[in-house]
């Protein structure tokens, strides 16, 4: 039988450095069942990564002007060559025990989608995805098994549901776009699994105030979705936890000596004024 094809999308606006070293990783896989295409938003085009596109098999690069992690994903769409997409950071990365269990995952699940687990460099499950047990996704059990990193679509259905280009690092609202395209696609009816045993290493995010509000603003953009957009009362309870958790936040923010309460407050901030300009 033949094996499924991953292309794994890279969007990535960072210096070449990190880019090198994402493309060394990918060169570094048996990466004979995998295509690695970096979208790379720089001001300039990068020669140093694009001569690159020579030296390693199954590597593309394009340049793009404009800028928006979801938007840039979307582009990145029309160049897939492969069964499925997988969409990665260009800071994340696994092994070739994992690639393998991708595959043989992908080879043997009758799946539209699967998720993989979030951990740090020993394997130890971070908090994007706790979970530590299999199991099918349902809009209900989405929370703690999707991260921005390790979702793996079919390249048919990535290009039908595509992501929400206001949400999302670099856009209006810089949070919950992965969220939200998977709740989309489980209110069409797909497949999606849950597989915490395929770990992908990704560092923990620099958590400033900036990316505190623009996160705020993508979890109250997404909660408007849930509640006026989305007709499913899985959707709505999904959006009163969501909201239970702002007024958690929101409490915290005024405690006192608590390191993160500022942050806190300004993600609450943000919370509502994405809520307010919502799509209602």
């Amino acid at each position: 039988m033949k094996r499924p094809k991953v292309s794994i999308l890279t969007p990535s606006i960072n210096d070449n450095n990190i880019l090198k070293s994402h493309v060394e990783w990918f060169a570094g896989l048996d990466n004979h069942d995998f295509e690695l295409i970096v979208i790379d938003q720089s001001s300039s085009v990068s020669k140093f990564i694009l001569n690159y596109e020579n030296k390693i098999s199954n590597f593309l690069y394009k340049h793009h002007n404009l800028r928006g992690l979801s938007l840039n994903r979307n582009y990145g769409l029309q160049f897939v060559n492969g069964d499925y997409v997988m969409f990665l950071d260009d800071n994340a990365h696994f092994d070739s025990e994992m690639a393998k269990m991708i595959l043989d995952s992908l080879d043997m699940s009758n799946v539209d989608v699967l998720l993989c687990a979030i951990s740090d460099e020993n394997g130890n499950l971070t908090s994007y995805t706790p979970h530590k047990s299999p199991s099918s996704v349902t809009i209900a059990s989405l929370e703690g098994r999707v991260n921005s990193n390790g979702i793996i679509v079919k390249n048919d259905l990535a290009n039908k549901i595509r992501f929400d280009e206001k949400m999302g690092v670099g856009a209006l609202y810089g949070a919950c776009e992965e969220v939200d395209f998977l709740v989309r696609i489980l209110l069409d009816s797909y497949k999606v699994y849950y597989n915490p045993l395929i770990k992908i290493v990704h560092p923990p995010v620099d958590y400033n105030l900036k990316k505190a509000r623009s996160y705020g603003e993508g979890h109250g953009f997404f909660v408007d979705k849930l509640l006026f957009k989305y007709s499913s009362p899985s959707c709505k309870f999904f959006a009163l936890r969501r909201i239970f958790k702002f007024i958690l936040k929101f409490q915290l923010s005024f405690v006192p000596f608590l390191k993160k309460n500022v942050q806190y407050r300004v993600w609450c901030k943000g919370f509502v004024r994405g809520f307010i300009n919502g799509e209602k």
